[in-house]
């Protein structure tokens, strides 16, 4: 018996506007903040980091190729990553170690529901992640009381 994927276009579409609206405090990076975090040689901007842990659970495998993963740009304070289904894209703003990621886009394809759900997570894990660091090779997501969202791990330039 072949499953409809037709449940799945809400969750899907709800996900198009990700992060919801800017906040008041939201900003654009400030050019000179160093985002690089102290006694690692892995910069957070300019890396490819792989999903491996998102609440508690391991990630799972995406759709072929893909991975679950993100990468943010240094100079126009961008990001952009896959969750293993779906692309998506948006702003955000560092401070420190402090983070703000807002109004994400993504494209709207629809896959296996627990893809679909790791999805969901991830996206509304990178919208409430306030800060980060960077210990050896792993980037650690941390919500606003300080306790860990995620985990990936540097997969390239």
């Amino acid at each position: 018996m072949k499953k409809s994927l037709l449940p799945l276009i809400p969750v899907a579409l709800s996900l198009l506007g990700a992060c919801g609206a800017p906040s008041k405090d939201a900003s654009p990076k400030a050019p000179d903040v160093e985002a690089t975090a102290p006694g690692s040689s892995v910069p957070l901007e300019g890396t490819e980091w792989l999903l491996v842990d998102l609440g508690g659970k391991p990630a799972i495998a995406g759709v072929g190729t893909r991975k679950a993963s993100l990468s943010f740009t240094g100079d126009s304070g961008s990001l952009r990553g896959n969750s293993g289904l779906n692309s998506f894209f948006g702003p955000y703003a560092l401070d420190g170690s402090k983070l703000r990621i807002e109004n994400l886009a993504m494209t709207r394809m629809a896959g296996p529901p627990e893809l679909m759900e790791q999805e969901g997570a991830f996206v509304a894990t990178l919208c409430v992640a306030r800060s980060w660091r960077v210990e050896g090779d792993v980037l650690v997501l941390v919500d606003e009381k300080g306790a860990t969202l995620a985990t990936l791990r540097a997969g390239g330039p």
